[in-house]
């Protein structure tokens, strides 16, 4: 048990640094899509934390697809969401293309990876390049400027522990 503990904090440790040396020079609020961006998804396609917390009280609730590192899923993530694989190498987009292949590709698709700051994930322009390609039509990509921990749960939004 400790030394499942202690390779997931290592693991934990080195995400964050990874995340800390990709964000240096950037501001934490930008990166919303606008016209003529550098990201593949519409301004319309970018989903505010707050608005996703109510569509979960709600009864038709989106698919929603963490698309970032497994260890953090397991700590905390969006209660109904699933893990589709880390979006920023083949296996985890071969992994995400089997989680979303039963999906309907008419229905709301809600992304989310809150690794680290949005402007560098490496995860979620993957995820939404692959979901549109796949035929997806509904795609909104969950906007965590900073992190999943800071800008999602710190604000008391609902989490589910464990995987």
């Amino acid at each position: 048990m400790k030394k499942t503990f202690a390779k997931v904090t290592l693991l934990l440790i080195a995400a964050l640094l990874v995340c800390v040396w990709l964000t240096r020079g950037t501001e934490a609020g930008a990166g919303i899509a606008e016209a003529g961006g550098d990201d593949p998804w519409s301004a319309g396609e970018v989903m505010q934390p707050e608005e996703l917390a109510r569509l979960l009280s709600g009864a038709q609730k989106p698919v929603i697809l963490q698309v970032g590192i497994i260890h953090l899923f397991k700590i905390s993530h969006i209660p109904g969401s699933r893990y589709a694989g880390p979006a920023n190498d083949a296996q985890g987009l071969d992994a995400l293309k089997k989680n979303a292949q039963g999906l309907n590709r008419d229905k709301p698709v809600v992304c989310y990876c809150g690794c680290c700051p949005w402007v560098n994930c490496p995860n979620t322009r993957p995820a939404y390049q692959t979901l549109r390609e796949m035929g997806f039509k509904k795609i909104k990509m969950l906007y965590l400027p900073n992190s999943f921990g800071e800008d999602w749960s710190a604000k008391g939004y609902p989490v589910e522990k464990g995987s």
